[in-house]
């Protein structure tokens, strides 16, 4: 009885930190050759089934420390399941104003944690889509290797 309630007690703890914090939905886009250009736009799918659910949105942008711009500008692309698609333009924040990493950094390579929107909910079920394009002044940003969606149940 002992050796099944310690197995009990083993597979209830795998299943509890297997379990914490995963996304929902996670994906990453790798940037060709860490140049993003005008051409190179990154296009991320998921599904939505419960419209009662809350969700936070995350960019995670991985680069180089050594970026000649404080941010990004794209245009973001917005696909609904019903309804026409929203575009609008955002600035992706990557270094702080005093040059500093806005995120975690490892030597010369950085993670910008971007938040798109928390506490958000999708209005029906079916199919949505985030493209994302560069839209900065200069055709081609240097230093940016991947882009990471994802999509995270919100928790109070």
């Amino acid at each position: 009885m002992g050796d099944r309630l310690y197995r009990l007690l083993i597979l209830l703890f795998l299943l509890v930190v297997s379990s914490c914090d995963r996304p929902f939905y996670s994906e990453e886009k790798i940037i060709p050759g860490s140049v993003w250009t005008y051409a190179d736009s990154t296009r991320f799918d998921w599904e939505i089934r419960d419209t009662q659910k809350l969700y936070d949105l995350w960019l995670n942008v991985h680069h180089t420390l050594d970026l000649s711009h404080q941010n990004v500008y794209v245009q973001a692309t917005t696909g609904f399941p019903q309804g026409p698609d929203q575009v609008q333009l955002l600035s992706l924040e990557l270094l702080k104003p005093d040059g500093q990493p806005n995120g975690n950094c490892r030597s010369d390579q950085c993670t910008a944690f971007i938040s798109l929107g928390e506490k958000l909910s999708f209005p029906s079920p079916g199919s949505y889509s985030l493209s994302l394009a560069q839209y900065s002044r200069r055709d081609s940003m240097p230093g940016i290797h991947s882009i990471r969606l994802e999509i995270r149940e919100h928790r109070e």
